[in-house]
């Protein structure tokens, strides 16, 4: 009997596109209980292993291209994670109508940013049975994306002068447009940056994107969450350059103590950075440390199925190829919260 996952290139859209995706499918008769993955920015859909080990467990995964990324047509550009949102409630639509999907088993899991569309699409849709958010940055995204920049260009192969050059440069925009300064001053300013080879990193480099950017501080856990009715998991950790993992932890777990819902819990994961997938191709951007973390996908899955009807999958006979990075493989166990963060739920 074969262990494979099944992965299918499909497509599905939405009003302004026609999104290129992958459907990956467990091994074994359907239906089975689904998660759409959005990733923390617009790009392609590669979510490389993560969703072989979601499939392993008895997950269907979708994740797809964004517009004009790969095979999607559109424009390419930085999308605010409200944009997002129409293509993950697409997405919800399309699984719903995929015969070895179970309808009544969707799932969200959003990643950084991404968990903003995930969440506003967990409200907008009555489809979606659970949501899981992956460190989303519940103390100020503009600040995070200070991080990320600087992740990114590392990768690429920038000097520490041209990430610190490109960090100020950011960090400059981010405060002319708190203090309400037009989108179009704000590009001029930055004119002289435009030629240099990591300005086109930065999130958003046109005046329409910049105004999209100058949104992110309106995404917020308390403004978000009263809107979501369904089950929610938010996970951090610990070794999260980008995100803190106590001080974001906190204001998620208030937030989810004033949703509708009471289904909520929030892990801190020992040791971990909480990252599930590359924002870029392989070959142009860095390697994500956290990437394919098992202690993740165990937190994810352990939560998940029984709140989407199913058991957690077994398949003794089959095991996981070896995690790239033996110092942090940990039997998971949610983190006791220190003093001042007790776990919701």
């Amino acid at each position: 009997m074969s262990f494979e996952a099944v992965r299918y290139q499909v497509s599905f859209t939405t009003s302004w596109s026609r999104l290129a995706a992958d459907l990956v499918l467990p091994a074994g008769a359907g239906p089975h209980p689904a998660a759409v993955l959005v990733g923390a920015a617009s790009g392609p859909r590669d979510r490389r292993r993560w969703t072989q080990f979601l499939a392993l467990h008895g997950l269907a995964t979708l994740s797809w291209d964004s517009p004009g990324w790969g095979a999607s047509s559109g424009q390419r550009r930085w999308q605010a994670p409200d944009e997002r949102t129409m293509e993950v409630v697409a997405a919800v639509d399309f699984l719903r109508g995929v015969r070895d999907v179970a309808p009544g088993g969707i799932s969200l899991v959003g990643s950084d940013s991404g968990a903003w569309a995930a969440a506003l699409g967990a409200a907008l849709s009555s489809q979606v049975s659970a949501l899981v958010m992956i460190a989303p940055p519940c103390t100020g995204a503009p600040g995070q994306e200070l991080v990320r920049l600087a992740q990114r260009l590392r990768g690429l192969g920038f000097i520490s002068a041209e990430i610190s050059l490109a960090q100020f440069v950011l960090a400059e925009r981010i405060r002319r447009l708190a203090s309400g300064e037009d989108p179009r001053a704000v590009i001029f300013a930055e004119a002289p940056c435009r030629h240099a080879p990591w300005y086109g990193w930065l999130p958003g480099v046109t005046p329409e994107e910049i105004a999209t950017f100058a949104t992110l501080p309106g995404y917020r856990a308390a403004s978000v969450l009263p809107l979501v009715h369904c089950p929610v998991l938010g996970v951090y950790g610990t070794d999260d350059a980008a995100t803190p993992a106590w001080d974001n932890a906190n204001l998620l777990r208030d937030a989810l103590l004033a949703s509708p819902g009471r289904d909520h819990q929030v892990f801190v994961l020992p040791r971990s950075d909480g990252a599930f997938a590359g924002a870029v191709p392989a070959g142009e951007g860095p390697v994500v440390p956290g990437d394919w973390h098992p202690e993740l996908v165990d937190a994810v899955t352990d939560w998940l199925l029984p709140r989407l009807a199913y058991p957690r999958a077994s398949h003794p006979q089959f095991a996981p190829p070896p995690f790239p990075h033996p110092q942090l493989q940990l039997p998971y166990a949610p983190a006791l919260a220190p003093p001042g963060v007790p776990r919701a739920g």
